[in-house]
């Protein structure tokens, strides 16, 4: 392990390393300076640290850290964030709000302290550097995350992180511009610009135009070698299947009858069926008329909605994993072995994986941290759905499984994506439980925009300057697409809609707590 000290971007101290490396490194730029010491301990953490933060740096954490190596782990100890909370007029994502006290999966990093492995910065000798270290780890991270980067707020990097006051160095107006211009399509440019206009008042025209001598930067993924956790037995895991189902009962036999085939059998499946009508029984007489293999806890309801469904499943999990399984897709007979071989050879907790109809095929990729969560399609830990559940506000409406997932993360679980093994979606057109509802708001003579179940997702999920650039983004969207081309009297009525939309999302959210 290699921890450089820094100061003003410049190096101050070194640790852990020969004497004769040291040679030039003291004033150096601290970017510069990760690289050259990386190219020299290839096989080492490379660690860099405030000066003022070095009396709370968790040595023993980093050195016994055996996480997946393509890794960038940091810590921001100030409440605030070197890009500031204007990146959310442009990006409106889980990766934005930040929840400082848990490992939270984010490409918002920080200089302040953090740590990776030396290979990584060896894969990424090219890429553009800058003087500023805030800076070039937020371009780092927001470059190749979506290339299978994994990167990380980890709160155990310093010691008594919570009682530090620590005044982070805040991006300038014009260096945001920049930014922007260079991680982002250029109509985000504009777009950041319309949003200070529009709600803060601003006109930062200047940082707009200087962005234009900035070119893109075009991340050039590798393929690195990446060390993995090794010497968990497979087969002393063990396996919950929930599948909410409702009227598909063929496609659920097959189901069955696939999760029978597998090479590591699961413990126990959970199934819910529902009814709606009254007087309903259950129409899924194999379960106990056929011999399987696992225990079947079978559950009949009347009372209909996915996550209703979902939870009442839940509540019934008792093994180490769960995979939550749709009723009308088709897995492979290594499904089960291959969910956890990722799991526990990546260090990972939830996995989503590919989940697409048939027919349709998607290359192979590497892993990456995701944006959204599958609730008919993910793997995840046992210990990570603890005390969880579907919100209920979300019934019969969208974004529950996005909810979900955002709990997930709040408790210091990443969802990772995985491109195998896949699953097939017969999306069956019978049964489901996209069941139509009267909403309270379906008759109003203004009708609530967005959805108010969207809206409950950002009251509970996005920070302010994210749900303003939704608000942004949302006129932009639909003013082509209306009949009513004044542009002021559309805002007026957008407005109005808005409102709507923020009434009934606070029901929802204070309905069901």
């Amino acid at each position: 392990m290699v921890v450089i000290y820094h100061l003003n971007h410049k190096v101050v101290a070194v640790e852990g390393v020969q004497l004769e490396l040291l040679s030039g490194l003291e004033g150096k730029s601290v970017v510069d300076a990760l690289f050259l010491v990386a190219k020299k301990a290839s096989h080492d953490k490379i660690v860099w640290c405030h000066k003022d933060l070095k009396k709370n740096l968790n040595k023993v954490f980093i050195q016994n850290n055996n996480s997946y190596s393509q890794t960038l782990f940091t810590f921001q100890p100030s409440n605030s964030s070197y890009l500031s909370e204007a990146i959310g007029y442009v990006e409106q994502n889980p990766f934005i709000k930040v929840n400082r006290t848990v490992k939270y999966p984010t490409w918002l990093m920080s200089g302040a302290v953090g740590f990776t492995d030396a290979s990584v910065l060896n894969a990424y000798q090219e890429h553009p550097r800058h003087s500023n270290l805030d800076f070039f780890l937020h371009s780092l991270a927001k470059s190749y995350q979506a290339y299978g980067l994994f990167c990380y707020s980890e709160p155990q990097l310093l010691l008594n992180s919570t009682e530090l006051t620590y005044k982070q160095e805040v991006i300038s107006q014009s260096r945001l511009f920049i930014f922007i211009k260079q991680h982002y399509k250029t109509p985000w440019i504009f777009i950041l610009l319309l949003n200070f206009l529009l709600h803060e008042k601003k006109i930062p025209f200047w940082g707009c135009f200087i962005s234009f001598f900035y070119k893109k930067i075009k991340p050039v993924p590798h393929q690195m070698e990446a060390k993995f956790k090794e010497g968990v037995a497979l087969k002393n895991q063990t396996i919950d299947v929930l599948i909410p189902t409702i009227g598909r009962k063929k496609y659920l036999y097959d189901v069955l009858c696939d999760l029978k085939n597998q090479s590591i059998l699961p413990k126990a499946i959970i199934i819910v069926e529902q009814n709606g009508q009254d007087a309903a029984v259950s129409e899924l007489d194999y379960v106990t008329n056929e011999e399987w293999p696992f225990e079947i806890k079978h559950v009949f309801t009347h009372q209909l909605g996915a996550c209703q469904a979902r939870n009442k499943g839940l509540l019934l999990v008792r093994n180490d994993w769960v995979f939550l399984a749709d009723d009308d897709i088709r897995i492979d007979p290594h499904f089960l072995e291959t969910c956890l071989h990722n799991c526990i050879s990546y260090g990972q907790k939830a996995i989503t994986l590919s989940c697409l109809p048939e027919g349709v095929s998607q290359p192979e990729i590497p892993p990456y941290q995701l944006e959204y969560f599958g609730s008919g399609c993910s793997f995840v830990a046992r210990e990570a759905l603890d005390k969880l559940s579907f919100h209920l506000g979300y019934e019969f409406g969208y974004r529950e499984d996005l909810d979900f997932g955002m709990q997930i993360r709040n408790k210091g679980t990443d969802i990772v994506f995985f491109s195998h093994p896949k699953i097939t979606h017969l999306k069956a057109p019978i049964g489901g439980f996209r069941t139509p509802f009267t909403f309270p708001w379906q008759e109003d003579k203004i009708q609530p925009k967005p959805s108010p179940t969207i809206m409950l997702y950002h009251l509970l999920h996005s920070s302010s300057k994210e749900l303003l650039g939704a608000k942004t983004l949302l006129f932009l969207q639909y003013y082509p697409l209306q009949k009513m081309k004044n542009p002021i009297l559309y805002t007026i009525y957008l407005m109005k809609q808005w409102r709507q939309s923020l009434y009934y999302a606070n029901r929802l959210k204070d309905n069901f707590k």
